[in-house]
C-alpha cells in the first residue's frame, strides 16, 4: 500500500494536468521511493506513460539495448530500428509522440538518468534537444526524470549551463519519511507495535521506505532488526557500501567523512573534518556539499555564532547505526544487545537527533509553529575556575520581538521520566549560563521531550517545563 508523499503527489498533479508542458526533476537517496511515487501517481490518475529506467554501471551500448527493449515491451506493435546512438533513440521517441493524438496526457519517464548518462554518450545533450524540439511544443506531453545521485541532478540538470538550463518546471527533493508517515506505512502492513517500538525502528533505519517495507512484520521489533541487519544473508548486509557506491562516482571521500561525522553526535567544523580525514580543503568542501544535497549531512549553526563556526552533522540514522553496530562488529544476538546499557546510551543520543529532525512537531506542540524560529545548538566554554560552562543541544528561538528561547531536553526512557535534584540544578545552570553570556533580555523556558511524560514532583514544579511526548512527535508535518 502506498502511503504519504501528499505534497509530492500534489505537485505532480499540478504539473501534469496544467495548461503547459511540464519537465519535472525528482531526486533523493537510494531506496527513498522515487519510482514508487511516479508509478503510484500514474496509476492513481490512469495516465498513459512511457517509462524507461537506466542500468547501473554499464556502457552506452547496453543502455541503448535496454532502452530499445523497454520501448518494444511497452509498444509491441511498433517497428523500431536498432538504436546505435541516443540520437536514434530520441528520434524514435519523437516520432511516437508526433503520432500521439489523444486529448489525454502522456508522460515520458526517465528513471535514474545518472545511469543513462554514461561517458561520451551525450545523453543529456539529446535529452535537452528532445525537450526543446518535441515535448515543450505539446501541452499534453510531459517529461519526468529522476535520479538517486542528488549532486549529479543538481549540477547537471538544475544548475546546467548547457541545454537543460532553465528548462525544469518543478523539482522534487524526496526526503525520508517522518515518524507520522513511517507509522502509516507500518500500520498499512498490519504490524501492531507501539509508538516507542516505531521510534526504535526509526533510530535504526530512518524513514527510508524500502528498508521499512522489507521488515519482517511477523517478528518482534528487535528480532526484525536482527533479521534485516545481522542474520546470515541479512538483506541490509553491505547496504552501506552499496549505497554510497551507487550515489557517488568516487565514494572514498564520502565514506571517510561519514565515518568521522557518525562518531560525533554534535558534529564537526569543516576544519576538524579536514584534520580528521586528511583530505584536502577542496575535496572536503565538495564532498560535504554532495552529502548535504543527498540528505546525509546538515550544516548546523550555533546560537550567536557566525556561519564560519557552523558544524556539519550526520542526519542519516542508518549510517549512525551502521557505524556503531554493524561496522567491524560481530553481533550474535541483537535482542540481547538491544537490552544493554551501551545501546540505551546510544539511543539517547539518537533520540536527540530525531528531535532535531522533528523540530516542526516540537514547535507545533509548543504552539509556535506559525512563528519564524531558529533551531540551533549553544555552548559556553568555561573561562575561569569558578565557571562551570554549559551546553544546550537543542535551542529554539522565536525570531520576533519577544526574545523567547526554549531549552529543549530530549530523554529517551522506557517509563515516566523523573527530574532529580541534580538534574534540576544542571538545567538551572544552563539557563543562568545562557543569560550571562547572551544577555538578560531573553525569556528562557524549559521543554522536555520524553516518550511517556514527566513525573510531577517538587523539582518539576520548580522548573515548570513544557512536556512533549511521542504522540506529539508523530503529528503530520502537513
Amino acid at each position: 500500500m502506498f502511503v504519504g508523499r501528499k505534497k509530492e503527489l500534489s505537485v505532480l498533479k499540478q504539473q501534469v494536468f496544467g495548461d503547459r508542458p511540464s519537465f519535472v526533476s525528482i531526486y533523493g537517496r537510494r531506496r527513498i521511493g522515487k519510482t514508487a511515487l511516479i508509478n503510484h501517481f500514474l496509476t492513481e490518475h490512469d495516465v498513459k506513460a512511457l517509462s524507461f529506467i537506466g542500468i547501473y554501471n554499464v556502457d552506452v551500448k547496453s543502455q541503448l539495448a535496454n532502452f530499445q527493449n523497454n520501448f518494444h515491451y511497452q509498444c509491441p506493435d511498433r517497428q523500431l530500428p536498432k538504436f546505435t546512438s541516443w540520437s536514434d533513440a530520441f528520434l524514435a521517441l519523437t516520432k511516437y509522440i508526433d503520432e500521439w493524438v489523444g486529448p489525454e496526457q502522456l508522460v515520458v519517464v526517465f528513471d535514474e538518468i545518472p545511469w543513462f548518462d554514461t561517458r561520451r554518450s551525450n545523453f543529456l545533450h539529446y535529452l535537452s534537444h528532445f525537450w526543446e524540439s518535441c515535448v515543450s511544443k505539446r501541452s499534453n506531453v510531459n517529461l519526468i526524470i529522476s535520479g538517486s545521485a542528488a549532486s549529479y541532478m543538481i549540477e547537471n540538470v538544475e544548475n546546467s549551463r548547457g541545454g537543460l538550463h532553465g528548462r525544469i518546471t518543478s523539482r522534487l527533493h524526496m526526503y525520508p519519511f517522518d515518524l507520522h508517515d513511517t507509522k502509516a506505512l507500518l500500520d498499512s502492513a498490519k504490524w501492531d507495535v507501539g509508538l516507542k517500538s516505531i521510534v526504535d525502528i526509526y533510530l535504526t533505519l530512518g524513514g527510508v521506505a524500502k528498508y521499512l517495507v522489507d521488515i519482517d512484520k511477523s517478528l518482534g521489533v528487535q528480532q526484525a532488526i536482527n533479521k534485516l541487519c545481522f542474520d546470515t544473508n541479512a538483506q541490509l548486509a553491505g547496504e552501506y557500501q552499496r549505497l554510497f557506491k551507487s550515489l557517488f562516482n568516487t565514494s572514498e571521500s564520502h565514506y571517510k567523512i561519514m565515518d568521522l561525522l557518525c562518531s560525533r553526535w554534535d558534529g564537526l567544523t569543516q576544519k576538524k573534518v579536514i584534520e580528521g580525514t586528511k583530505l584536502s580543503k577542496g575535496m572536503v568542501s565538495r564532498t560535504l556539499q554532495e552529502l548535504i544535497d543527498s540528505g546525509f549531512v546538515r550544516k548546523q549553526t550555533f546560537f550567536g555564532k557566525t556561519i564560519q563556526d557552523a558544524k556539519f552533522t550526520a542526519i542519516d540514522f542508518f549510517s549512525y547505526f551502521h557505524h556503531k553496530w554493524i561496522k567491524n562488529t560481530t553481533v550474535k544476538n541483537w535482542a540481547n544487545l538491544a537490552n544493554s546499557g551501551n545501546y540505551a546510551t546510544w539511543t539517547g543520543y539518537a533520540f536527540e537527533k530525531l528531535c532535531h529532525l522533528h523540530a516542526y512537531q516540537v514547535e507545533k506542540a509548543l504552539g509556535i509553529n506559525g512563528i519564524e524560529t531558529e533551531v540551533s545548538y549553544w555552548s559556553h566554554t568555561p573561562k575561569t575556575d569558578d565557571d562551570t560552562g554549559a551546553q544546550i543541544d537543542m535551542l529554539i528561538r522565536q525570531r520576533n520581538r519577544s526574545n523567547t528561547v526554549y531549552i529543549v531536553e530530549c530523554k529517551y526512557y522506557d517509563s515516566e521520566f523523573t527530574i532529580t535534584k541534580s538534574y534540576k540544578e544542571n538545567l538551572l545552570n544552563k539557563k543562568n549560563a545562557f543569560k550571562q553570556v547572551e544577555g538578560e533580555q531573553y525569556g528562557v523556558h524549559f521543554v522536555i521531550v520524553t516518550p511517556y511524560g514527566v513525573k510531577r514532583n517538587s523539582h518539576f514544579h520548580e522548573l515548570s517545563p513544557q512536556v512533549i511526548t511521542l504522540e506529539d512527535l508523530f503529528v503530520s508535518s502537513l
